[in-house]
Formats: structure tokens, C-alpha cells, sequence
């Protein structure tokens, strides 16, 4: 699934993903850890045009990318 790593740094992680689907996805995801909170702004988007429709690939990336996030973040 994991195609590249382009950063990769403290709250911070940035991917792109190879799909079934056709395009790349590149994903991006931001951590903010707080006393007793964590908080996740998962970002998804086709690495071709805008316009291009990806056929539902990013929507499915964040979503399996979210449950794995929340297991992680769970063990704080």
C-alpha cells in the first residue's frame, strides 16, 4: 500500500499510496497530542490532477488509514 514516505517527522507523516484503483494517493497526516487528547486531520488526494476522478481510492485510504490511527493513538 505504502508506495514512498516524503516526510516523516514529529506529528507529522506524509505518503504516498498505491491503489487498486488507478492513481497514486498522497496522504497526509497531522498529530496533535495534548494532556488527555489526541487529535488526527488525515488528508487524502489523488497525486494526478484535481479534476481527475479517483473513483473512491482516497475515501477508502482514510478510512482503512483512520482505523489504524485510532488504535495507535489508543495505546497512549
Amino acid at each position: 500500500m505504502v508506495a514512498e514516505v516524503l516526510e516523516l517527522e514529529h506529528g507529522k507523516v506524509s505518503l504516498i499510496c498505491r491503489t487498486p484503483y488507478g492513481p497514486h494517493i498522497q496522504v497526509s497526516i497531522d498529530l496533535d497530542v495534548t494532556e488527555g487528547s489526541a487529535t488526527a486531520v488525515i488528508t487524502c488526494r489523488p497525486t494526478t490532477s484535481w479534476k481527475r476522478l479517483d473513483g473512491g481510492a482516497s475515501w477508502a485510504i482514510a478510512g482503512t488509514l483512520e482505523r489504524h490511527v485510532r488504535a495507535a493513538l489508543g495505546e497512549f
